[in-house]
C-alpha cells in the first residue's frame, strides 16, 4: 500500500518570552499508532493533509487534552474542546486547543499581517515595474524622435534594425544606446586627427598610415595596442565617448559618419580630417563580405540582393552617393585631406608624403620607405595589431566567412559582377555622381 505522508505542524504560542515555537514533523501513516505530541501549555495546533476518515482508520489513536500532557484515548471519546475544521473535502485541519483561546486570535492577527504585507509587496513591485517600463518607453521615444524606424530586413540578424535619419541609414542601436545624442555634445580638440570614410573604402589602411606618421614612426607603440584602442571608432560602444574624452592629446579618431552628422564642434573647431574614397564597385563587393562576416549583423542575403540594396541606398551609412558628395564639397577645406584608395595602390610613397605634409611632418626617404613597407597589405594582413584577429577571440566574426583583411586589391568587382550588373551600375554611377558636373571620377582597375 502506498505510503501516506502527514505533515504535522505544531504551533505553540507565547511562553514567558512571548515567542511562538513551531515544530514540523513528517510522519507516515504507520507512525500514527505511535504518534506522540510533546506537552505544551495552553495552546497546541496540529494540521494534517489527510481526510478525517484516516484518523478513524488509524487505530489506537487517542488524544487527551491537558494543560501539561497528552494521554491516549479513543477519538470518539475525545474531550469537547476537540475541534475539527475542513478547508475542503480532501484536506482537514485538526485543532487541539485548551485554555482561553487568546493565542488563536493572535495567530489570526499574524496571518492578517502576513497577507497585508504580501499584498503591499506585490502591489509595490507591480507599480515599480510599470513605472520603469513607461520611463524606458519614454526614453526610447525621445532617442528616436528625429528618425524613422525602418521595417526589419530579414537578410540581417534579428537585432539589426535600421533607422532613416536625415537622409541616411543608421543602425538603431546608435540611437538606443544614446551614442548619436552624445556625439552632438562631444568636445572636439584642435589637435584631434580624424579618419573618416564610408565603410570598406580603405579606412584601416589610412588609420595605420596616419598613426605611424603622426607619432614619428613609433612602431613599438603601434604594436603594443590594437588599432581599436589606438584609433577608437567614435560611433562604437567600445571604448565609448566618455573614455575617448579623457584620452590625452593628440587623439586619433575614426568615424563613418557623413559630414553633417559629425559632432558640431568638428565643423567649428576644424580639426584635421582625412577622408578616404574608393570606387563604388569594389566597395559593394567588400561591404557584402564584411556584413556577412560580422556576427552581430550576419547578412545572409545573396549577392544579387545586396547589389540591389546597395544601389537603392538601403545599407548601413548609405546611401553612398550622398555620403561621398557631401564630403566631396569640402575637399578644398584647409583642414580636410582627400585620398583615393586606388592612389594608395598606384603610388604609396606619394600618398605617404601627402599625408605627412598635411600633418606637418617632415620625413626622409628612408622613413617613407619604412612606412610604406609597414603599411603594405601583406604586412598588415599578418599584423595582429591591425588585422582584427582579436575579433575571433571575442567571437565577433563568423569564422566561416572571409577574414577582415580579405584581398586589398583594385578591380575585385570583376569576379562578382555580371555584364548586366556592370551596365546597370555604370548608369547608376553616372546618374548619382554626375561626374561631369561634380568632377568626381573613379578608377575601377589598375
Amino acid at each position: 500500500m502506498m505510503l501516506l505522508q502527514i505533515y504535522v505542524f505544531v504551533f505553540l504560542t507565547f511562553w514567558k518570552n512571548n515567542k511562538m515555537r513551531i515544530f514540523h514533523c513528517l510522519l507516515r501513516r504507520p507512525c500514527l499508532n505511535n504518534l506522540q505530541v510533546h506537552p505544551y501549555q495552553k495552546y497546541s495546533f496540529i494540521c494534517s493533509h489527510l481526510p478525517t476518515r484516516q484518523f478513524s482508520q488509524a487505530h489506537e489513536m487517542f488524544i487527551l487534552l491537558n494543560t501539561r500532557t497528552f494521554y491516549s484515548q479513543t477519538l470518539r471519546n475525545a474531550p469537547e474542546k476537540f475541534l475539527q475544521t475542513m478547508s475542503n473535502p480532501l484536506h482537514s485541519c485538526v485543532h487541539f486547543m485548551s485554555g482561553s483561546g487568546s493565542e488563536h486570535v493572535d495567530l489570526k492577527r499574524w496571518k492578517l499581517i502576513k497577507r497585508l504585507f504580501s499584498t503591499f509587496l506585490f502591489g509595490s513591485t507591480l507599480i515599480i515595474t510599470i513605472f520603469v517600463k513607461r520611463k524606458r518607453q519614454k526614453n526610447i521615444r525621445e532617442l528616436l524622435q528625429d528618425c524613422d524606424v525602418l521595417p526589419h530586413d530579414s537578410n540581417y540578424s534579428e537585432n539589426m534594425v535600421f533607422t532613416s535619419y536625415k537622409g541616411y541609414i543608421i543602425p538603431q542601436n546608435l540611437f538606443l544606446k544614446g551614442i548619436m545624442r552624445d556625439l552632438m555634445g562631444f568636445k572636439v580638440r584642435e589637435d584631434d586627427i580624424f579618419v573618416v570614410s564610408f565603410p570598406k573604402t580603405g579606412t584601416t589602411w589610412v588609420q595605420e598610415l596616419v598613426y605611424v606618421i603622426a607619432t614619428d614612426l613609433d612602431f613599438n607603440a603601434a604594436q603594443a595596442k590594437n588599432l581599436e584602442q589606438r584609433f577608437p571608432f567614435i560611433e562604437f560602444f567600445y571604448p565609448g565617448l566618455k573614455i575617448i574624452e579623457k584620452t590625452s592629446s593628440p587623439r586619433f579618431l575614426k568615424s563613418h559618419l557623413p559630414y553633417t552628422l559629425l559632432p558640431p564642434e568638428a565643423q567649428q573647431i576644424k580639426p584635421k580630417i582625412v577622408y578616404i574614397m574608393r570606387n563604388p564597385k569594389d566597395v559593394l563587393v567588400s561591404y557584402y563580405h564584411f556584413l556577412r562576416m560580422v556576427k552581430e549583423i550576419s547578412y545572409k542575403g545573396s549577392f544579387e540582393e545586396f547589389f540591389k540594396s546597395f544601389l537603392d541606398g538601403k545599407i548601413p551609412y548609405g546611401p553612398i552617393w550622398k555620403h561621398y558628395l557631401e564630403w566631396w564639397e569640402h575637399r578644398n577645406d584647409e583642414n580636410v585631406l582627400f585620398l583615393f584608395y586606388e592612389d594608395l595602390h598606384k603610388d604609396i610613397v606619394a600618398s605617404v608624403k601627402k599625408i605627412a605634409d598635411f600633418l606637418g611632418k617632415s620625413l626622409t626617404e628612408e622613413e617613407i620607405e619604412r612606412i610604406a613597407y609597414h603599411c603594405s597589405f601583406q604586412q598588415m594582413a599578418k599584423n595582429p595589431s591591425v588585422n582584427y584577429s582579436h575579433w575571433d577571440d571575442l567571437d565577433v566574426r563568423n569564422k566561416n566567412e572571409a577574414e577582415f583583411m580579405r584581398k586589398g586589391i583594385v578591380g575585385d568587382w570583376k569576379n562578382y559582377f555580371t555584364k548586366e550588373m556592370n551596365q546597370v551600375m555604370d548608369e547608376w554611377i553616372e546618374e548619382k555622381f554626375q561626374s561631369e558636373e561634380t568632377g568626381l571620377f573613379f578608377c575601377y582597375d589598375l
